[in-house]
């Protein structure tokens, strides 16, 4: 991971988009990436209220977020054939709410990845949408969260369709304990003129405490016969077989369920490279660890 800007990576003096995704909130840093720009670490974000990426055109780059502010805004244009990866990791104070607006425009065959990781805040808020606005756009969105006391997740994901063979992928995973609740609502949009558009989205909560509530929403907006979209979500405990074969192997049951969790979190980092997929797997890590009691 790199503080610095690298070459082919600089600040703008002005707003770079020609129509903005969204209203200007608090104070706005703008980075623009110079068209066939590949940058084999992940960038830093500067802690800032509103943060603008302007991707050029064949471009790779991957940019990694910690916000430390209570409210946060993020804009990303991906131009034609460039490659957009974005991770975040939430963990603010349980005292703390956070609420983060996420916006990107794809153009063709350009390709954003989001990896939002929500471990922190009383009450998190995750606002994202995805626009497949030209011909061969694709976005992936992969959310995780752990809630724990009285914590409260809210996230909605969205990716819409403007344009023929554009694909989207959204999946959400979280585990809740004592209080925590979780409402997780995902929507796919399909528009007329996107023919052969394919979509998938899951959303897999599991439930630590019987006070735990989760409220998985898949929706699924088709507007044109010639496509392929589905959706799947499953709210469930731990699996009791497995902890019992895990312990059987001679691990203790609170070893045992701290790496059942872990596993069924980190499921879904498997196709990320390690650049993007550790720096999730260690917070993961370090949550689990002495944050959950084993059942009885």
């Amino acid at each position: 991971m790199t503080t610095t800007l690298p070459p082919g990576i600089t600040k703008a003096a002005t707003y770079p988009l020609a129509r903005p995704l969204l209203p200007k909130i608090g104070t706005e840093y703008c980075l623009c990436v110079a068209p066939q720009t590949v940058v084999p670490q992940p960038i830093l974000l500067p802690d800032a209220d509103h943060v603008v990426l302007d991707v050029g055109a064949g471009s790779a780059v991957s940019f990694l977020e910690r916000p430390s502010r209570n409210t946060t805004a993020l804009e990303v244009r991906a131009q034609h054939g460039s490659r957009v990866h974005i991770t975040t990791l939430q963990t603010l104070p349980l005292t703390a709410s956070s609420h983060a607006t996420k916006r990107a425009v794809v153009e063709q065959d350009a390709a954003v990845r989001w990896l939002d990781c929500q471990i922190g805040a009383k009450t998190a808020t995750v606002d994202q949408q995805t626009v497949l606005a030209e011909h061969g756009a694709s976005m992936r969105s992969i959310a995780v969260f752990a809630g724990r006391q009285d914590q409260v997740h809210h996230s909605t994901l969205t990716a819409r369709h403007d344009a023929p063979h554009t694909t989207s992928t959204l999946r959400l995973r979280g585990v809740l304990h004592d209080r925590a609740q979780a409402r997780a609502h995902g929507l796919i949009r399909i528009q007329p003129a996107a023919i052969q558009a394919q979509g998938f989205q899951q959303a897999d909560i599991l439930l630590l405490s019987p006070d735990a509530v989760a409220e998985p929403t898949p929706i699924l907006e088709i507007n044109q016969n010639d496509v392929r979209c589905s959706h799947k979500a499953t709210v469930g405990q731990l699996d009791k077989d497995t902890i019992f074969y895990m312990m059987t192997r001679g691990l203790p049951r609170a070893v045992a369920e701290q790496r059942y969790i872990e596993g069924f979190l980190l499921a879904v980092l498997s196709p990320l490279p390690p650049a993007l997929r550790d720096p999730v797997t260690t917070l993961v890590k370090e949550t689990m660890r002495g944050a959950y009691e084993p059942s009885i």
